[in-house]
């Protein structure tokens, strides 16, 4: 029988160590190691991590090794370890675990993309490397925040007190859980909750006014006709609500963001996951009522329906508020300690820390089940 703690627990005897920098040199140490590994069992990977970070394009190929399937179309699970040190290319490795393990004095630093260039920068480099690293943050932070999001979620459900009132009223706004989280950051690290929290403040005040804009137009508009629309209605809304607004004087970037800002929350690449997302955690986010009428029909349309309407809208603020943490940990520098990056969803557990997760659970579970089967 298979024992659920060899997904949840560091196995040195099946691991492999990265350490320093993540480099070619390293890649070619370890690559034999990892085939070793993955193609003698399907038992997990333990991946101790202290490094400086290093080459983002090395540490893809090893990530992209790490979880290479074997011929039968079969991957190995991934337990991550941060013994001391695991900084940004090594800080998303250890992130991207299946099960990310911190010990308890480990530091783990992300900091924005930087790019070598050779050739002198010239206006015309400097904007093409400008958009080439934001679309490479974007890609970055997306696949980070399916990772972190499931973390979130376990997170959010220690909060009783704010889930409860946030599944069973028309609650839309995360600010009793930034609150929660907050609150266990230190002050350094704070401003990464609140830069995303003003996204979320953002997006909900321009979609209030943009509807209300929309609401005139009694037929559903052609796409192009609706982000004109959209685009008046922003800047509307930016003449009315700030005193001495102007495009004249330097405000057309602040218009032309909070249309990004807008397009991206309702239309982005990051939508892609919604349908996973809501069909995985919906019922989690439905009321007592709603949770009822869902475990007690067999209809599966009607069930998705219920998930649409009642849990979407709580959970796509939730999975835009882990999307805007990934992005702004993938553009600036923070320093986090374990306990941490346990809070933002970024590790799975602290040892000796005593903070719940999954393992613990697992582990409880299965317990009960030997217990029955006596």
């Amino acid at each position: 029988m298979t024992d659920e703690r060899d997904g949840y627990r560091e196995n040195h005897k099946r691991a492999i160590y990265v350490a320093g920098e993540i480099n070619e040199e390293l890649l070619h140490k370890l690559t034999p190691q990892i085939n070793e590994l993955r193609c003698t069992s399907r038992a997990p990977i333990t991946v101790y991590i202290d490094s400086v970070g290093g080459y983002i394009a090395v540490a893809e190929r090893l990530c992209g090794l790490l979880a290479a399937p074997t011929p039968e179309g079969e991957s190995c699970r991934l337990i991550t370890v941060v013994t001391g040190l695991a900084a940004s290319a090594a800080a998303d490795l250890l992130a991207l675990g299946d099960y990310a393990i911190a010990l308890p004095f480990a530091d783990i630093v992300y900091h924005g993309t930087r790019q070598q260039s050779r050739p002198p920068i010239t206006y015309e480099l400097a904007t093409f490397l400008a958009s080439r690293i934001k679309e490479e943050n974007k890609l970055f932070a997306q696949r980070l925040a399916r990772k972190v999001f499931v973390r979130i979620v376990f997170r959010a459900s220690q909060f009783d007190r704010w889930l409860d009132e946030y599944r069973s009223n028309d609650l839309t706004e995360l600010d009793g859980l930034i609150r929660e989280l907050t609150e266990r950051l230190q002050s350094q690290n704070q401003e990464l909750l609140y830069r995303a929290q003003q996204k979320q403040t953002t997006i909900r005040d321009l979609t209030s006014f943009v509807k209300k804009h929309l609401a005139r137009f009694k037929e559903d508009l052609p796409f192009p006709q609706f982000e004109s629309e959209v685009l008046k209605a922003i800047v509307k809304y930016h003449y009315r609500s700030k005193k001495n607004f102007a495009l004249g004087f330097g405000r057309v970037e602040e218009v032309k963001s909070d249309f990004e800002l807008l397009h991206d929350f309702y239309f982005g690449n990051h939508r892609e996951n919604a349908a996973r997302i809501l069909t995985a955690f919906g019922e989690l986010f439905l009321s007592d009522d709603d949770r009822k009428r869902f475990l007690s029909s067999d209809n599966q349309q009607f069930k998705y329906a219920l998930l649409k309407t009642k849990a979407a809208p709580k959970l796509e603020p939730l999975w835009y508020l882990v999307i805007s943490v990934c992005r702004i940990l993938q553009s600036d520098d923070f320093s986090l300690k374990a306990e941490e990056a346990y809070w933002l969803g970024l590790v799975d557990e602290v040892q000796g820390s005593g903070l719940p997760n999954l393992r613990e659970l697992a582990e409880r579970v299965q317990k009960k089940r030997l217990e029955s089967e006596l």
